[in-house]
């Protein structure tokens, strides 16, 4: 799944993004106690633990239709937590 920002344009590798739940899903966006929403900010970038099984997903996600991409761009937050970003909402963030 590849992640795009609320301009419908891909987001890439190394990218500053900001990012939250979109509303109305399964879980609420996070907020503040002002009530507002709490982006999470962060760079784009492969996920880890998929990146070093990359050969052995990519291989089920081409040949089994697995639904794991390890090529799919996730958040690294500046808070050290990973975010998946691709059905939610990500705007780029002028450096």
């Amino acid at each position: 799944m590849i992640a795009h920002y609320t301009d419908g344009s891909a987001v890439q590798r190394g990218d500053r993004v900001r990012y939250h739940q979109t509303p109305g899903g399964i879980l609420s966006p996070a907020t503040n106690l002002d009530g507002t929403i709490r982006w999470h900010y962060g760079t784009a970038e492969p996920y880890p633990p998929y990146q070093e099984r990359r050969e052995e997903l990519l291989t089920a996600y081409e040949q089994e239709s697995w639904r794991i991409d390890p090529d799919e761009l996730y958040c690294r937050g500046d808070d050290g937590h990973w975010y998946h970003m691709a059905p939610h909402i990500i705007e780029p963030v002028k450096q």
